[in-house]
Protein backbone atom coordinates (compact mmCIF):
# COMPACT_ATOMS: atom_id res chain seq x y z
CA UNK A 1 0.00 0.00 0.00
CA UNK A 2 1.41 3.63 -1.21
CA UNK A 3 2.53 6.04 1.86
CA UNK A 4 -0.62 8.46 0.11
CA UNK A 5 -3.14 5.39 0.84
CA UNK A 6 -1.53 4.99 4.25
CA UNK A 7 -1.92 9.05 5.01
CA UNK A 8 -5.99 8.73 4.07
CA UNK A 9 -6.97 5.69 5.48
CA UNK A 10 -5.58 7.13 8.78
CA UNK A 11 -7.33 10.46 8.09
CA UNK A 12 -10.84 8.01 7.62
CA UNK A 13 -10.54 6.44 10.45
CA UNK A 14 -9.58 9.61 12.58
CA UNK A 15 -12.45 11.46 11.17
CA UNK A 16 -14.97 8.20 11.81
CA UNK A 17 -13.78 8.10 15.58
CA UNK A 18 -13.94 11.88 16.11
CA UNK A 19 -17.19 12.51 14.46
CA UNK A 20 -19.34 9.64 14.27
CA UNK A 21 -22.11 11.17 16.60
CA UNK A 22 -23.27 13.18 13.83
CA UNK A 23 -24.13 10.41 11.73
CA UNK A 24 -27.38 9.12 13.73
CA UNK A 25 -29.66 11.52 12.62
CA UNK A 26 -32.64 10.27 10.83
CA UNK A 27 -32.25 10.62 6.75
CA UNK A 28 -34.61 12.62 5.35
CA UNK A 29 -37.34 13.68 7.64
CA UNK A 30 -39.19 15.29 5.19
CA UNK A 31 -39.75 12.60 2.75
CA UNK A 32 -42.91 10.58 2.34
CA UNK A 33 -42.60 6.73 0.74
CA UNK A 34 -44.95 4.99 -0.48
CA UNK A 35 -45.88 1.57 0.40
CA UNK A 36 -46.18 -1.32 -2.46
CA UNK A 37 -44.85 -4.38 -0.70
CA UNK A 38 -44.25 -5.68 3.05
CA UNK A 39 -40.95 -4.39 4.06
CA UNK A 40 -38.23 -6.55 5.41
CA UNK A 41 -38.62 -6.79 9.26
CA UNK A 42 -36.70 -3.54 10.35
CA UNK A 43 -37.32 -2.17 7.21
CA UNK A 44 -39.35 1.48 6.50
CA UNK A 45 -41.81 1.91 4.02
CA UNK A 46 -40.33 1.51 0.86
CA UNK A 47 -40.78 3.86 -2.85
CA UNK A 48 -40.27 2.47 -6.22
CA UNK A 49 -38.61 3.70 -9.24
CA UNK A 50 -39.77 2.64 -13.06
CA UNK A 51 -36.79 1.58 -14.40
CA UNK A 52 -37.85 0.67 -18.39
CA UNK A 53 -35.20 -2.14 -19.86
CA UNK A 54 -32.65 -0.93 -21.41
CA UNK A 55 -32.96 -0.06 -25.70
CA UNK A 56 -30.27 -0.19 -27.70
CA UNK A 57 -31.75 1.95 -30.02
CA UNK A 58 -32.78 4.65 -27.62
CA UNK A 59 -31.17 8.25 -28.11
CA UNK A 60 -30.59 10.05 -24.49
CA UNK A 61 -30.60 13.94 -25.04
CA UNK A 62 -29.60 16.92 -22.77
CA UNK A 63 -31.08 20.23 -23.32
CA UNK A 64 -29.82 23.67 -22.76
CA UNK A 65 -31.49 25.96 -21.19
CA UNK A 66 -32.61 27.58 -24.91
CA UNK A 67 -34.38 24.47 -25.55
CA UNK A 68 -31.68 22.96 -28.42
CA UNK A 69 -31.05 19.26 -28.20
CA UNK A 70 -27.80 17.26 -28.17
CA UNK A 71 -27.67 13.57 -28.47
CA UNK A 72 -25.52 12.83 -24.84
CA UNK A 73 -24.31 9.69 -26.73
CA UNK A 74 -22.86 11.26 -29.49
CA UNK A 75 -21.53 14.08 -27.27
CA UNK A 76 -19.88 12.37 -24.57
CA UNK A 77 -18.44 9.26 -26.42
CA UNK A 78 -17.50 11.00 -29.31
CA UNK A 79 -14.26 11.19 -27.51
CA UNK A 80 -14.36 8.86 -24.89
CA UNK A 81 -13.89 4.98 -26.08
CA UNK A 82 -16.11 2.40 -25.14
CA UNK A 83 -13.98 -0.62 -25.86
CA UNK A 84 -13.18 -3.28 -23.48
CA UNK A 85 -9.43 -3.08 -25.38
CA UNK A 86 -8.79 0.46 -24.42
CA UNK A 87 -9.42 -0.66 -20.27
CA UNK A 88 -7.10 1.86 -18.18
CA UNK A 89 -7.56 3.89 -14.57
CA UNK A 90 -6.91 6.78 -17.09
CA UNK A 91 -10.44 6.76 -18.96
CA UNK A 92 -11.86 8.43 -15.83
CA UNK A 93 -10.03 11.95 -15.98
CA UNK A 94 -10.69 11.67 -19.58
CA UNK A 95 -14.05 11.29 -19.15
CA UNK A 96 -13.98 14.63 -16.47
CA UNK A 97 -12.02 16.72 -19.29
CA UNK A 98 -14.83 15.93 -21.52
CA UNK A 99 -17.65 16.71 -19.13
CA UNK A 100 -15.84 20.09 -18.61
CA UNK A 101 -15.70 20.72 -22.72
CA UNK A 102 -19.38 20.91 -22.66
CA UNK A 103 -21.67 23.62 -24.78
CA UNK A 104 -22.39 26.64 -22.71
CA UNK A 105 -25.94 26.21 -21.27
CA UNK A 106 -25.69 22.63 -20.91
CA UNK A 107 -26.01 21.08 -17.58
CA UNK A 108 -26.84 16.85 -16.46
CA UNK A 109 -29.60 15.99 -14.42
CA UNK A 110 -27.36 15.03 -11.20
CA UNK A 111 -28.49 15.57 -7.46
CA UNK A 112 -27.07 19.33 -5.84
CA UNK A 113 -24.26 19.93 -3.73
CA UNK A 114 -26.86 20.43 -1.23
CA UNK A 115 -28.33 17.11 -1.67
CA UNK A 116 -24.76 15.86 -1.51
CA UNK A 117 -24.49 17.19 1.34
CA UNK A 118 -27.15 16.08 3.20
CA UNK A 119 -26.76 12.62 1.93
CA UNK A 120 -23.01 12.60 3.40
CA UNK A 121 -24.18 14.07 6.69
CA UNK A 122 -26.59 10.83 6.81
CA UNK A 123 -24.62 8.29 5.51
CA UNK A 124 -21.31 9.55 5.21
CA UNK A 125 -19.88 7.40 8.38
CA UNK A 126 -21.10 4.03 6.15
CA UNK A 127 -19.37 4.98 3.26
CA UNK A 128 -16.23 5.80 5.16
CA UNK A 129 -15.98 2.16 6.47
CA UNK A 130 -16.79 0.59 3.52
CA UNK A 131 -14.32 1.96 0.99
CA UNK A 132 -11.45 1.53 3.81
CA UNK A 133 -8.80 -0.90 2.40
CA UNK A 134 -10.03 -0.18 -0.95
CA UNK A 135 -8.54 1.92 -4.10
CA UNK A 136 -12.18 3.33 -4.54
CA UNK A 137 -12.84 6.89 -3.47
CA UNK A 138 -15.86 8.16 -0.80
CA UNK A 139 -16.15 10.81 -2.93
CA UNK A 140 -17.43 8.54 -5.75
CA UNK A 141 -19.29 6.21 -3.68
CA UNK A 142 -21.28 9.65 -2.50
CA UNK A 143 -21.71 10.55 -6.28
CA UNK A 144 -23.02 7.11 -7.38
CA UNK A 145 -25.42 6.86 -3.92
CA UNK A 146 -27.21 10.22 -5.49
CA UNK A 147 -27.30 8.89 -9.27
CA UNK A 148 -28.84 5.32 -8.14
CA UNK A 149 -31.49 6.51 -4.96
CA UNK A 150 -31.23 10.25 -4.55
CA UNK A 151 -29.80 9.46 -1.69
CA UNK A 152 -33.43 7.08 -0.31
CA UNK A 153 -32.57 3.83 1.41
CA UNK A 154 -36.09 2.84 1.05
CA UNK A 155 -36.12 2.80 -2.68
CA UNK A 156 -36.77 -0.15 -5.24
CA UNK A 157 -36.92 -0.61 -9.16
CA UNK A 158 -39.71 -2.51 -10.97
CA UNK A 159 -36.00 -4.54 -12.01
CA UNK A 160 -35.38 -5.89 -8.61
CA UNK A 161 -32.47 -3.16 -7.57
CA UNK A 162 -32.96 -1.89 -4.27
CA UNK A 163 -31.71 0.43 -1.45
CA UNK A 164 -28.94 3.74 -1.54
CA UNK A 165 -26.91 1.97 -4.23
CA UNK A 166 -29.46 -0.38 -5.68
CA UNK A 167 -27.54 -3.07 -5.33
CA UNK A 168 -29.34 -6.54 -6.96
CA UNK A 169 -30.40 -9.70 -5.40
CA UNK A 170 -27.69 -11.57 -6.56
CA UNK A 171 -25.54 -8.85 -5.59
CA UNK A 172 -26.88 -9.07 -2.00
CA UNK A 173 -26.22 -12.80 -1.56
CA UNK A 174 -22.10 -12.63 -2.73
CA UNK A 175 -21.42 -10.12 -0.06
CA UNK A 176 -23.18 -11.89 2.75
CA UNK A 177 -26.25 -9.19 3.18
CA UNK A 178 -29.25 -10.05 4.86
CA UNK A 179 -31.98 -6.34 4.45
CA UNK A 180 -30.67 -4.84 1.51
CA UNK A 181 -32.24 -1.86 2.55
CA UNK A 182 -29.84 -1.35 5.70
CA UNK A 183 -27.58 1.59 4.53
CA UNK A 184 -24.40 0.34 5.91
CA UNK A 185 -24.82 -3.37 4.54
CA UNK A 186 -26.46 -2.12 1.23
CA UNK A 187 -22.91 0.58 0.80
CA UNK A 188 -20.70 -2.01 2.12
CA UNK A 189 -22.04 -4.68 -0.91
CA UNK A 190 -22.58 -1.65 -3.62
CA UNK A 191 -18.69 -0.90 -2.48
CA UNK A 192 -17.43 -4.75 -2.84
CA UNK A 193 -19.06 -5.13 -5.92
CA UNK A 194 -17.60 -2.38 -8.01
CA UNK A 195 -14.45 -2.90 -6.69
CA UNK A 196 -15.07 -6.34 -7.78
CA UNK A 197 -15.55 -4.83 -11.03
CA UNK A 198 -12.48 -2.44 -11.03
CA UNK A 199 -10.24 -5.07 -10.54
CA UNK A 200 -11.91 -7.27 -13.77
CA UNK A 201 -11.74 -4.39 -16.08
CA UNK A 202 -8.09 -3.27 -15.28
CA UNK A 203 -8.96 -0.66 -12.79
CA UNK A 204 -11.01 1.09 -15.65
CA UNK A 205 -13.83 2.78 -13.78
CA UNK A 206 -15.39 3.72 -16.99
CA UNK A 207 -16.33 -0.05 -18.08
CA UNK A 208 -16.71 -0.71 -13.75
CA UNK A 209 -19.36 1.38 -13.79
CA UNK A 210 -21.23 0.22 -16.98
CA UNK A 211 -20.84 -3.42 -15.88
CA UNK A 212 -22.21 -1.95 -12.67
CA UNK A 213 -25.29 -0.47 -14.57
CA UNK A 214 -25.81 -3.38 -17.08
CA UNK A 215 -24.41 -6.00 -16.21
CA UNK A 216 -21.24 -7.74 -16.33
CA UNK A 217 -22.62 -9.91 -19.29
CA UNK A 218 -23.44 -7.11 -21.38
CA UNK A 219 -20.26 -5.13 -21.29
CA UNK A 220 -18.56 -8.79 -22.17
CA UNK A 221 -20.96 -8.97 -25.43
CA UNK A 222 -20.46 -5.74 -26.85
CA UNK A 223 -16.74 -5.60 -25.80
CA UNK A 224 -17.22 -2.82 -23.87
CA UNK A 225 -20.15 -0.04 -22.81
CA UNK A 226 -22.70 -1.55 -24.46
CA UNK A 227 -25.31 0.89 -26.43
CA UNK A 228 -27.55 0.94 -24.41
CA UNK A 229 -28.94 4.62 -23.91
CA UNK A 230 -29.76 4.15 -20.10
CA UNK A 231 -26.02 3.08 -19.90
CA UNK A 232 -24.73 5.33 -21.75
CA UNK A 233 -26.03 7.96 -19.89
CA UNK A 234 -25.21 6.43 -16.26
CA UNK A 235 -21.73 6.28 -16.65
CA UNK A 236 -21.23 10.42 -17.82
CA UNK A 237 -23.85 11.41 -14.96
CA UNK A 238 -21.70 9.62 -12.17
CA UNK A 239 -18.44 10.82 -13.52
CA UNK A 240 -20.42 14.36 -13.35
CA UNK A 241 -22.04 13.74 -9.94
CA UNK A 242 -18.55 13.13 -8.66
CA UNK A 243 -17.30 16.78 -9.81
CA UNK A 244 -20.07 17.81 -7.31
CA UNK A 245 -19.51 15.59 -4.38
CA UNK A 246 -15.87 16.02 -4.05
CA UNK A 247 -16.38 19.20 -3.38
CA UNK A 248 -17.33 18.20 0.41
CA UNK A 249 -13.96 16.40 1.13
CA UNK A 250 -11.66 18.27 3.28
CA UNK A 251 -8.71 17.32 0.54
CA UNK A 252 -11.34 17.08 -3.11
CA UNK A 253 -10.10 13.60 -4.41
CA UNK A 254 -8.60 14.07 -8.11
CA UNK A 255 -8.53 10.71 -9.15
CA UNK A 256 -11.55 8.00 -8.52
CA UNK A 257 -8.82 6.34 -6.23
CA UNK A 258 -8.25 8.98 -4.05
CA UNK A 259 -9.39 9.47 -0.30
CA UNK A 260 -11.94 11.12 0.84
CA UNK A 261 -13.22 13.02 4.80
CA UNK A 262 -16.08 14.63 4.30
CA UNK A 263 -16.72 17.69 5.82
CA UNK A 264 -19.16 18.10 8.48
CA UNK A 265 -20.53 21.57 7.91
CA UNK A 266 -24.17 21.56 7.79
CA UNK A 267 -25.00 24.19 5.76
CA UNK A 268 -28.63 24.75 6.69
CA UNK A 269 -27.50 25.81 10.17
Amino acid sequence: MGERSKVGQAAIIAALLVFSPVFGAEPFKDFTFRLVKPPLKGTKKLITIQVQSPKPSAKVAITSVSGDRTDLNEWFWRDISADLAAAGPGRFNAASDQLAKKPPGYAMNTPSLERFRQISLTFGKDILLATIGKKISPALVLAMIGVESSGHAEVASNKGTVGLMQITPRVAARFGVSNPFDPAQNIRAGVSYLASLLKQYDNDPILALAAYNAGEAAVASNAGVPPFAETRAYVPRVVAAFQTARALCLTPPELFSDGCVFSLKDSTK
